[in-house]
């Protein structure tokens, strides 16, 4: 089962969330040699999709990154997305393992 998060991201600011995922025992969760990847839409049926740059950071322990860079971010309408986080095994195996809303705040200085 995925965990479930709300994430909030400040429209045309740079986004980066460090993310600890655990098994239903609340234990670490072992991703080692798993692919990560990320995205968000308006609803679970839109066919646009933003999608979050993903990283590792210890696959023993489940630590993994999502970020959006500012660039991103402030071409996307502001409102409440839901985004999930896969991982996918070399065997093509895949598992959501954490799961949500995103908060997009609009933005109201706008350098040019």
């Amino acid at each position: 089962m995925a965990i479930y998060t709300t994430l909030t991201i400040d429209q045309g600011s740079d986004f980066t969330a460090t993310i600890s995922l655990t098994d239903a025992n609340g234990l670490p969760l072992n991703i080692g040699n798993q692919a990560v990847y990320s995205q968000m839409r308006k609803s679970y049926v839109s066919t646009t999709s933003y999608s979050f740059m993903t990283g590792v950071v210890n696959s023993s322990s489940g630590v993994i990154t999502i970020s959006m860079p500012a660039s991103t971010s402030l071409t996307i309408k502001p409102g409440r997305y839901v985004f999930d986080v896969i991982t996918v095994t070399s065997s093509t195996s895949q598992s959501r393992v954490l799961e949500g809303q995103v908060e997009l705040t609009p933005a109201v200085t706008l350098l040019s």
